[in-house]
């Protein structure tokens, strides 16, 4: 009877599995499994890292993260550049008082810009004038560097004359003292004489009775040829 004991316990331990080996595998397979965990949750990190850094710059490279421009190309961060310009900033194609010079009243817009300003015959005779105090305007506020063609100063001019606008009123009285101006002297043939006790001088010269009117403020008499010598005139006589 012993003897059948002993051989069946001999077939169990044979057909039973070593319980101590199989919890050292179950050990082993969850150790494993956490430093799968652990690798993963360390990529994720990683990856999340290099997402937030979305220039691709390493950090060591000394480049702001918005920025985008190498550390060699001396390009500022702070550079001012206009949209759509191809990272560069927009220059005027010539300087704008030679835009401004080239305005011509024989043009189409510029008749047109006349007649629009509500007072285009003084506009017109006044032209080059008008030109001028353009210029000025211009200058006072600053807005050569925004007149980049010709087309954004024929713009600006046509504001600048456009009815009911402040500076078209202003230049409408510039305008007319001109024209007030040049009426006055032409009803003044003497203009350019004074007259003291009845006899005509200029420059404390006398002038005879039968000259015609001194023509410029810089006009000379000439007793031998009898009239009047312009300075510009007599210095190409001369040459």
């Amino acid at each position: 009877m012993d003897k059948n004991r002993d051989g069946n316990e001999s077939e169990i331990n044979r057909n039973t599995p070593n319980i101590s080996g199989l919890s050292n595998e179950n050990l082993q397979h969850k150790e494993n499994i956490r430093d799968i965990i652990t690798t993963a949750a360390k990529e994720k990190e990683i990856s999340a890292a290099v997402d937030r850094n979305d220039t691709g710059v390493p950090a060591d490279t000394g480049v702001p993260a918005d920025t985008g421009v190498p550390a060699d190309t001396g390009v500022s961060a702070n550079a001012s550049v206009s949209p759509f310009s191809g990272g560069s900033t927009l220059h005027a194609i010539r300087p704008w008082q030679e835009l401004v010079d080239g305005l011509c009243l024989e043009s189409s817009w510029a008749e047109i810009a006349c007649m629009k300003s509500g007072y285009g015959g003084l506009l017109s005779r006044y032209f080059k004038e008008a030109i001028g105090f353009f210029k000025q305007h211009i200058l006072l506020y600053d807005k050569g560097p925004s007149l980049l063609n010709s087309s954004d100063v024929h713009q600006y001019f046509a504001n600048f004359t456009a009815p009911g606008s402040r500076t078209s009123a202003c230049l409408h009285a510039e305008l007319l003292k001109l024209e007030t101006a040049e009426q006055s002297h032409s009803l003044d043939p003497y203009r350019f004489e004074k007259r003291i006790g009845g006899q005509r001088t200029y420059m404390g010269c006398p002038i005879p009775d039968e000259a015609p009117p001194r023509p410029e403020d810089n006009a000379i008499w000439n007793d031998r040829t009898k009239q009047w010598i312009l300075p510009r005139l007599r210095s190409k006589a001369a040459s």
